[in-house]
């Protein structure tokens, strides 16, 4: 939940009681981010978030981690602003656009819609921005026109019981906590449907080789009566060499007797090769369920997104990892051989796989 005009005119208020504050760092940690650390007060950092479903400004004395490569922005507010005091903040009554103002320079901070951060001079002509779409596009050297607040009622004034930061921060810690737990949560879903889709066919497949299990014992039922197979028939009935019981036997009427005995002694071969293989198959896939769940409930336990974050790199561990492309493959389609010997051909993208099904 982003915070609200009078929301923000209270912390701007708080802001404003520090006094004149010169930049010391200057840290973006993503697009809509940015942190600014004063020389005078090093423990307590203002953070702007101008995301969307998240827009808010606290002053706040958790520290993050900074990424090691400063993105383009921040490199430009460096620049620009390092060492010089922040002297002023506006913001118009119920409106959600706020300018920090600085000997020079003008970084207004779109709290809003699409939000974003637009670095001016003393006249509004556009240094650079982040993230902050405007109609006509604006490029650098144009001279940007805030829009005129609409005429409203007076904005009603925030009453805090404790430091505003303090409130919009809790707040925005604890949006930010269920934003990351439906993402990590969205991600885990599909992988628990995929692992669902594959548990099938690998039950699918232990079932037609389980199947195939007898098929040593009828290969060897028709080996032992071979001169009793007639020919061109589609089944036959023989007694079994071992037991003396009478066993019928489906037979292909266009093969040979020998080519019916090495037929079952075929599918007995592929059933030993194949089970071992899929009883392993299910098993991992078994385990990765009981994983996903796992991870599921420590995500829905994380009261922080620190420790959250804890969990959410497990949940990106359970993807499989890419199958190697087939060498030789045309159209370079990626190729699987399932327990039974079929092969599957599976496309990079939407259209290889269109191509594929027509």
């Amino acid at each position: 939940m982003s915070a609200s005009s009078s929301e923000l005119s209270a912390v701007i208020k708080e802001i404003e009681s520090l006094g004149r504050r010169r930049v010391a760092k200057i840290y973006q940690t993503a697009e809509k981010d940015i942190w600014l650390i004063f020389r005078e007060e090093k423990e307590r950092r203002l953070f702007i978030d101008t995301g969307r479903e998240t827009g808010s400004m606290f002053l706040t004395e958790r520290k993050a981690t900074f990424p090691k490569t400063a993105p383009a922005f921040s490199m430009l507010l460096r620049r620009k602003l390092i060492g010089l005091p922040l002297e002023k903040i506006e913001k118009q009554p119920n409106d959600r656009l706020a300018v920090l103002i600085f000997p020079g320079y003008r970084l207004y901070c779109r709290l809003f819609g699409p939000g974003g951060f637009l670095l001016t001079d003393e006249k509004n002509r556009v240094i650079g921005s982040a993230a902050f779409s405007y109609k006509p596009t604006l490029i650098a050297g144009d001279i940007f026109e805030p829009p005129q607040p609409s005429a409203q009622q007076p904005e009603t004034e925030e009453v805090f019981g404790e430091s505003p930061s303090a409130v919009l921060e809790k707040r925005y810690m604890e949006s930010v906590l269920e934003s990351r737990r439906q993402t990590a949560l969205t991600r885990l879903r599909r992988e628990r449907k995929k692992n669902a889709r594959h548990l099938k066919l690998l039950a699918s497949d232990r079932e037609k080789l389980l199947a195939q299990k007898e098929c040593k014992q009828l290969g060897d039922t028709l080996s032992a009566n071979f001169a009793k197979i007639p020919h061109g028939a589609k089944s036959v009935t023989l007694p079994d060499p071992a037991t003396g019981e009478e066993t019928k036997i489906p037979l292909a009427p266009e093969k040979s007797a020998a080519e019916n005995i090495n037929l079952y002694y075929k599918k007995y071969r592929r059933y030993k090769k194949g089970i071992g293989r899929t009883e392993k198959s299910i098993k991992e896939a078994e385990e990765r369920e009981n994983r996903i769940a796992e991870t599921v409930e420590q995500i829905n336990s994380a009261t922080t997104p620190e420790e959250l974050e804890r969990f959410a790199p497990e949940a990106a561990e359970l993807k499989p990892k890419k199958a190697k492309t087939a060498r030789g493959e045309p159209g370079g389609y990626r190729k699987f051989t399932t327990a039974l010997g079929h092969a599957v051909f599976v496309g990079k993208n939407g259209i290889q796989n269109d191509r594929l099904v027509k």
